[in-house]
């Protein structure tokens, strides 16, 4: 069985690792403004959906402790395994940014008992995150490279990055 959780999973791990942006305006993130989820959320405090919106976006000002405090409310109310693996791994990519290992890896453990195919998907996203991204929308549409360069090109890049990490002792 294959879990449709992969979009999730990835707006996760992306926040999480700071690859997301806030927007110009003060409070506003990619996940709304969060006074306006803030307030949603006090009025229906049992929605899951809005506490892992508002913990993005704590996530994403770099307020972690609030975020993990949302991703913990998303966990308790909700019963949907997309809800559930997303908010363990980001709190697992929060606390492995702190250098909490053992915190990480629990997260981790309870995102794999929900899912097993975690690893996977975790390996997807890692080797996705070092591949090259079109510059413009056209792009996409090049011989020579486009949104997804040959396989060649791909692997090429792992194994670069794969052999820098290697270097740096990761």
């Amino acid at each position: 069985m294959r879990l449709a959780i992969i979009p999730a999973i990835c707006i996760a791990l992306c926040l999480s690792s700071g690859i997301g942006h806030c927007q110009n305006k003060k409070n506003d993130t990619n996940f709304g403004d969060i006074d306006a989820l803030e307030k949603a959320s006090k009025e229906s405090p049992s929605n899951a959906d809005l506490h892992l919106y508002l913990a993005h976006a704590y996530n994403n000002v770099k307020e972690e402790d609030r975020a993990i405090e949302e991703f913990k409310s998303a966990i308790k109310f909700s019963k949907e395994e997309t809800i559930l693996v997303s908010a363990h791994l980001a709190i697992a990519a929060i606390y492995k940014r702190r250098g909490e290992s053992s915190k990480a890896d629990e997260e981790y453990e309870s995102a794999r008992k929900i899912y097993p195919g975690v690893d996977d998907m975790v390996k997807e996203a890692q080797i996705n995150s070092i591949t090259p991204s079109p510059k413009y929308c056209g792009e996409a549409f090049s011989e020579e490279g486009g949104m997804y360069p040959k396989l060649e090109a791909r692997s090429e890049n792992v194994r670069k990055e794969l052999n820098n990490m290697a270097k740096a002792g990761k």
